[in-house]
């Protein structure tokens, strides 16, 4: 029976570079990055579209005559937080954006200030004091 079922993904923002043959997919708030054959990415964009496991299933069948376990590769996208249900879309992004504020960061400066301290005029009386 299928796990993946006829139901709708939502897909995580994901970087997707290409590493040789394959592709380093990942998303830097989280921290994950994991290297995927073409087929992957494939499945990604796909459920990023809507698709259920059910088509895609079908449509990769069509394309390269080989049985992908779909339903196996939506769980491991599943637990490693790639993808989550349609469903729980709302809380997957709550909890992206919660990554996101970053807990390193000590202070926040007003760009106008940080242009300021950065600046040309700036960096030259920095340097003259060094000398």
């Amino acid at each position: 029976m299928s796990t993946a079922g006829a139901q709708q993904y939502f897909v995580i923002p994901l970087s997707v570079q290409k590493d040789g043959d394959d592709y380093l997919v990942g998303n830097a708030e989280m921290g994950d990055f994991y290297q995927f054959p073409e087929q992957a990415v494939k499945i990604l964009n796909m459920l990023r579209s809507g698709f259920t496991a059910p088509v895609i299933q079908s449509r990769l069948q069509e394309e390269y005559q080989e049985t992908i376990d779909i339903d196996g590769f939506v769980e491991q996208l599943t637990s490693i937080g790639f993808i989550h249900p349609e469903a729980d879309k709302q809380k997957a992004q709550e909890r992206l954006e919660a990554a996101t504020r970053d807990s390193r960061r000590t202070f926040s400066v007003n760009p106008r200030i940080a242009r300021a301290i950065f600046s040309v005029p700036a960096m030259t009386v920095y340097g003259v004091l060094l000398l």
